[in-house]
């Protein structure tokens, strides 16, 4: 027969283990019932400043909790590349409009 209960390593943003946790534990243990897998959260920081998520169960339960485990953690990880794109963008538009402005004598004036 197939191997039902297994488990796999899944990483995640050193920053983010608080939220996965929850207060008291009590999101971890939301994901457990919701996933039908066990959890177990490192400790400690990996290499990279990741945490490491022993998963436990079978294949179907590992990938809902991976699926759940990423929703709590992509809405800050969409926002951190939004912020770095458009910070991007604001310095490329700030030296346009100083190059812009210094091409005319009266724009030095005005930036």
């Amino acid at each position: 027969m197939g191997r039902q209960n297994e488990s796999e390593v899944y990483y995640i943003p050193a920053h983010k283990a608080g939220s996965i946790i929850g207060k008291g534990g009590a999101t971890v243990r939301d994901l457990e019932r919701r996933s039908g897998a066990i959890l177990h959260i490192s400790s400690e920081p990996t290499s990279g400043s990741r945490r490491a998520i022993t998963i436990e169960g079978d294949e179907a339960a590992r990938t809902r909790a991976k699926v759940l485990i990423d929703e709590l953690t992509s809405d800050e990880i969409i926002r951190e590349v939004r912020n770095r794109a458009s910070r991007r963008v604001e310095r490329v538009h700030r030296r346009a409009l100083t190059l812009a402005c210094a091409s005319f004598p009266w724009g030095a004036a005005l930036y």
